[in-house]
């Protein structure tokens, strides 16, 4: 990442040498969440440590909460080259490789400590390269809590939400395990969950596994 910045900086200098007395360049970062989140928290870490190395060349401008775009659209955002910075959660890039599939298993990790040895692996750090044909590389992963769900009664077991319907994240895998527990999965954005709790057109959800992947495009 460091090489390709460098080598942008010398091409503008060289075609457009007056450029190196311009205003930092803004570049976009976008995420659904509130600036307080572990997301939000990143985010804001991400433009001080960038700002504070390359402040005179570039400003992060972060949009949180889903008011530039949301998941689904950040991620096409980000392979098209519309912006350069996202943290969507994992399951957004089944467009553009099935491998990251592999996170939306259940009870694949015993504990987080796990899932940490597992994406420092060789093998998982190879699962943020495999975009790059799509002009998206994986910068790294982010811990965003545990798998949380939450509904409009009562339930201590499985068995127990039967009948509701449930908001996931849009994901083939995480379907098939609501529907195993006789839940109707409705996958929807983040931003629209509140307003469909409200008029009941769901009555749960939940949030996705703890790994979020912090993209950049090529």
């Amino acid at each position: 990442m460091v090489q390709r910045v460098v080598k942008v900086l010398v091409c503008t200098g060289i075609v457009f040498p007056l450029t190196l007395w311009a205003a930092p360049q803004p570049l976009i970062s976008s995420h659904v969440v509130r600036d307080d989140t572990a997301k939000g928290k990143m985010a804001t870490m991400f433009k001080s440590v960038v700002e504070e190395k390359l402040g005179d060349k570039y400003e992060i401008i972060i949009h949180s909460n889903s008011s530039l775009m949301n998941d689904e659209e950040v991620v096409d955002a980000v392979a098209g080259g519309t912006i350069p910075f996202a943290a969507p959660a994992l399951s957004k890039f089944d467009r553009y490789t099935q491998q990251l599939k592999v996170f939306d298993l259940p009870f694949l990790f015993p504990d987080i400590d796990a899932a940490n040895c597992f994406q420092k692996s060789p093998t998982g750090q190879t699962l943020l390269t495999r975009m790059e044909s799509s002009g998206v590389l994986g910068l790294g992963y982010l811990h965003n809590g545990l798998k949380q769900l939450t509904a409009t009664r009562p339930f201590s077991k499985p068995s127990e939400l039967s009948g509701l319907r449930f908001r996931i994240i849009y994901s083939d895998v995480l379907k098939k395990q609501f529907e195993i527990i006789d839940v109707e999965p409705v996958p929807m954005a983040f931003s629209d969950v509140y307003q469909a709790l409200a008029d009941n057109r769901i009555q749960g959800q939940e949030k996705h596994l703890v790994e979020h992947l912090f993209q950049s495009f090529l």
